[in-house]
């Protein structure tokens, strides 16, 4: 059977009828059927399972507002099938520029046509800022009547992460400040005043802010929670900036971007921000921080006493990050978390660079002596501090379980650059 013949089954044209034997064909018949050209379903369907996003949106365009439309569309829905697993949820990985220009222009003909249930179905696979701000306008517009308020809250949610991605989406501020002031965020009905924390007015922040968790020297970190499912409020940390200088905002709104190009398990989840106002949003770590639990040093606590079980996780994270051709630049037990079952996540990417990028802070204490010296940031960096992490764990409790394999992998990490692993992977190969 020829290509074509199985893009019309594909497409769910009758294909039984069709020979399926050259011998049965007349060689007049066979003639015809090789010259002829393809058709716009058969091209779109082709180009689509080659993943040719490019070749699509020609064919697409092509067809807009042509009798042939509605045809272009069913070929196209029958190769990309039912409705993939909401973008918010799923892993990350890099977005394919072409694909995401398809999936939107897509979408717009779709809800040129009436079709958007159909039009956020297609957006919902989409990652792209563009995408992002079309489908929070869908939401706002109402998909199939009039917006509720938990489609409100959903399209401010989306707009929030278009911005994490691009804080000059074009449109995405303006419509996130205008939702936030439809939706009456912006009274903080109680929790401690932020005073100097914040240069924006305290009646800004969306959050009704809790208790101080942590301070450091560019800013505090509050438990805070918000209430979008009323009698349900979601626990979030919120960092807020101690001063008004762009260079700290700069900062805060590029921790974001880099959490969520790497978002996945293992890394602290990003939920909305506004660097300008000094603010950054995250998911809540119920397990608190290594730091912490060093600290109070709860006996019983198998994180501490078994370090093992969730080593593994938090350098297979490292290692992901170091795969995308980031260094952490600030490892330490302030930014290894633990989610509510102490599964470990990595947080505060406010100083990550790429391979090779100079570096010009760091903790002291957790600085490998080639950045220290003014070395490009290197991957061996968050080796060293990994290492050194792993010595606070063993000055804590050198009684641990798995304490010589820990010991052994801590001297490993801290040696001398040409003998410490040269990233994170490596790391994980001494662990398998």
């Amino acid at each position: 059977m020829g290509v074509w013949q199985r893009l019309r089954g594909l497409f769910g044209e009758e294909t039984k009828a069709l020979p399926t034997k050259p011998e049965e064909v007349a060689p007049e018949e066979q003639k015809v059927e090789e010259l002829r050209p393809p058709s716009a379903p058969e091209l779109i369907g082709a180009a689509l399972i080659a993943r040719d996003f490019a070749a699509a949106s020609k064919v697409l365009g092509g067809a807009r507002e042509t009798e042939g439309e509605a045809a272009v569309l069913e070929a196209t829905f029958a190769v990309l099938g039912p409705k993939a697993s909401d973008a918010e949820a799923a892993p990350v990985a890099a977005p394919d520029d072409a694909r995401e220009r398809f999936l939107v222009t897509l979408a717009e003909v779709l809800v040129a046509r009436g079709e958007r249930p159909r039009a956020a179905d297609v957006l919902s696979r989409a990652t792209s800022p563009a995408a992002l701000v079309l489908r929070a306008d869908l939401l706002v517009e109402g998909i199939a009547g009039s917006p509720s308020r938990d489609d409100l809250d959903r399209a401010l949610a989306v707009l929030s992460r278009a911005l994490v991605l691009d804080i000059d989406a074009p449109g995405a501020r303006e419509r996130w400040e205008r939702l936030r002031v439809r939706l009456g965020h912006g009274v903080v009905s109680s929790g401690p005043s932020v005073g100097a924390t914040l240069v924006a007015a305290a009646p800004s922040l969306p959050y009704v802010l809790l208790r101080e968790v942590a301070r450091g020297g560019a800013g505090v970190v509050y438990q805070a929670h918000e209430e979008i499912i009323p009698g349900r409020p979601r626990l979030l940390a919120l960092k807020l900036l101690h001063d008004d200088q762009p260079r700290m905002r700069a900062q805060l709104g590029h921790e974001a971007r880099v959490a969520a190009t790497l978002r996945g398990t293992g890394v602290v989840r990003i939920v909305d921000l506004d660097a300008e106002a000094g603010w950054l949003a995250m998911g809540w770590a119920e397990g608190g921080s290594l730091r912490a639990r060093l600290r109070e040093g709860r006996p019983g606590d198998l994180l501490l006493e078994a370090p093992m079980t969730w080593l593994h996780a938090f350098v297979a994270t490292l290692a992901d990050v170091h795969a995308a051709g980031w260094v952490h630049g600030d490892v330490k037990p302030a930014n290894l978390l633990f989610d509510a079952d102490d599964a470990p996540l990595v947080s505060d990417f406010g100083l990550a660079r790429r391979f090779g990028e100079p570096m010009t802070s760091g903790s002291p204490g957790y600085i490998s002596p080639e950045r220290a010296a003014g070395a490009p940031c290197d991957p061996r960096d968050d080796v060293f501090g990994l290492g050194r992490a792993l010595e606070d764990l063993l000055a804590k409790n050198e009684g641990l379980v798995g304490a010589d394999e820990v010991r052994r992998l801590a001297r490993l990490c801290v040696a001398p650059a040409p003998v410490r692993p040269a990233d994170a992977r490596k790391v994980l190969e001494q662990l398998e």
